[in-house]
């Protein structure tokens, strides 16, 4: 009998993909998050994801506050972990110790204004275990209102420096990254920014990217 929680929505014994942790940082975000944070969690209690970890990156507007008091049952119980830095740091390094502070083997980078379509998760989990062998895996994100993917249309496919240095990261993508690769090469945080830069050092030490 399978005993991890990705088995309600992959049922495949949990073989993979295995235990994923979503990480979100905020700063100063209070108005804006919770459509983001509820998705998260929802699909955390569902179990198709192991846990939410949000990043509070030294808000000053009451977002810390907030999180702490609304979602006290869930910091409690495990399915919220918030870490809070002292200093306003920038993406880059709220991401990383978001990714140091995960127990998941993968990490969901996930943005404090945007939200999971609940239909397609089975497909990505699914994929997820095709591609296994990748240290990153960039979902296409959509737009709701127009009901299309965001940016120029591309065909799924592993991508090489070559199309990484020239193109960057194509369209607006959900980042799915193995966290022993993000430990090894984590984001720029000097930079605030720039994550472009990590994905170019996994491929330079031979990892896969693969764009859905």
């Amino acid at each position: 009998m399978a005993n991890c929680k990705n088995d309600k929505v992959l049922n495949d014994d949990c073989a993979y993909p295995k235990r994923i942790s979503v990480v979100t940082p905020v700063y100063n975000r209070q108005d804006v998050m919770h459509r983001s944070l509820q998705s998260s969690l929802s699909l955390v209690q569902s179990g198709a994801f192991f846990e939410l970890v949000v990043v509070d990156d030294g808000s000053s507007d009451g977002t810390l506050h907030e999180i702490e008091s609304k979602y006290a049952d869930e910091i409690n119980s495990g399915q919220l972990k918030l870490i809070k830095l002292q200093h306003n740091a920038g993406v880059s390094a709220a991401k990383n110790a978001g990714a140091m502070a995960a127990n998941g083997d993968w990490i969901v980078f996930m943005d404090s204004d945007d939200w999971f379509v609940v239909d397609s998760i089975p497909s990505m989990l699914s994929l997820m275990q095709q591609q296994r062998n990748s240290a990153v895996l960039f979902f296409r994100c959509q737009d709701q209102l127009k009901a299309e993917l965001i940016g120029r249309p591309m065909s799924a496919q592993h991508l090489t420096i070559r199309q990484m240095v020239n193109n960057g990261t194509p369209g607006e993508c959900l980042p799915v990254v193995k966290r022993d690769s993000i430990l090894r090469h984590p984001y720029p945080s000097e930079l605030r920014g720039s994550e472009g830069l990590s994905y170019l050092a996994m491929l330079s030490a031979g990892d896969s990217i693969f764009l859905s």
